[in-house]
C-alpha cells in the first residue's frame, strides 16, 4: 500500500494503544528479532516505553510514520541514565507494518528520531 504525504511525529500520551497494537504486531511478525515473546508482552499491561505515555520526564520517545490516522511504523528512543553519558541514547523497536515495506518509511523514522 502507498502512502501519499505521511506524517512522521513523536507519538502522544493518548495513542498508547496504537502503540501496543503495532509493537504486538512487530513480536508476531520477526519473533527472533526481539527480546520479548508475543506472548509475553501481549499478557503485559506495562511495556518498555509504557512511561513515555505517562509523562515520565525523561527523554525517551516513541516516533511515529502515520497514513492518515493509521499507525505504519514506530522508532523508540532510550536515553542513557547515567551522568556521564545521558548525552547518549539507543534507537530501539523499529518496525514498518509489511504492507507499507519498501517506501522509504524507516529510513525516515531513522533521520526524524
Amino acid at each position: 500500500m502507498t502512502i501519499t504525504d505521511p506524517i512522521y511525529r513523536v507519538l502522544n500520551k493518548d495513542e498508547f494503544d496504537k502503540y501496543r497494537d503495532i509493537w504486538l504486531e512487530c513480536l508476531k511478525t520477526f519473533p527472533d528479532n526481539f527480546g520479548p515473546s508475543y506472548e509475553e508482552e501481549s499478557e503485559n499491561t506495562t511495556l518498555k516505553f509504557s512511561h513515555v505515555f505517562n509523562d515520565s520526564g525523561t527523554n525517551d520517545f516513541v516516533f511515529g510514520a502515520f497514513s492518515k490516522d493509521e499507525l505504519v511504523g514506530i522508532c523508540g528512543f532510550i536515553t542513557e541514565r547515567m551522568k556521564k553519558t545521558k548525552h547518549r541514547g539507543h534507537i530501539t523497536q523499529m518496525f514498518v507494518r509489511n504492507k507499507f515495506s519498501g517506501q522509504g518509511i524507516g529510513g525516515k523514522l531513522l533521520e526524524e528520531s
